[in-house]
């Protein structure tokens, strides 16, 4: 009887075993999934979107979002510390740097924050997305002008919103400006 259950557990456990072993070395990660997808325009992505790049964790995504905006993978590459060779030629085709303005310091009289506020906005007007407020992530509200990490914690803390108006009065640091380049852009139902 011992033996005959040996037998019935060894029939089941070695085809599972083989199922999880081909599952593990076939099956895409996330970050792979996501580059193969799209690509990410690195002058307006967060920093989850960032990190599903090949070479890019946390440090990495950070410093892009500081060092920003690029204009080109040359400026990016120049600027960008701690990415190898073999990183930068696997993320190559899943970069864009759509809507950059020329980089900081090149005689283009805009502060990063503004060139970054523009390369925002072109992508959103080439994307046509409208992002709801009221339901939207993190990550979705960072890709809008003038929202950065706390600015979309401000807005999902203080949710609902009935209108423009309603969300800068109850979103510090969301002004006249800042409505004015959000409102093509935003939704709230």
């Amino acid at each position: 009887m011992k033996r005959i259950r040996d037998l019935l557990l060894a029939a089941l456990i070695v085809p599972a075993l083989m199922v999880g072993t081909l599952l593990q070395t076939t099956a895409p990660t996330l970050a792979q999934t996501a580059s193969a997808s799209a690509t990410v325009d690195v002058n307006t992505a967060t920093t989850v979107q960032l990190q599903t790049l090949p070479g890019v964790g946390p440090a990495t995504a950070d410093a892009i979002i500081k060092a920003r905006p690029f204009s080109d993978l040359k400026d990016f590459q120049a600027r960008v510390k701690g990415l190898s060779a073999a990183d930068i030629a696997k993320l190559t085709p899943l970069v864009t740097f759509s809507g950059a303005a020329p980089a900081t310091g090149s005689g283009s009289g805009k502060s990063a924050t503004a060139a970054g506020t523009d390369a925002k906005i072109a992508a959103l007007k080439k994307s046509g997305k409208i992002i709801n407020v009221n339901t939207a992530s993190a990550a979705d509200l960072q890709l809008l002008p003038h929202v950065g990490d706390k600015t979309a914690a401000e807005i999902i803390k203080n949710r609902p919103y009935k209108d423009l108006n309603d969300l800068k009065t109850k979103v510090k640091g969301i002004g006249d400006k800042s409505a004015s380049d959000l409102a093509p852009f935003i939704s709230f139902k």
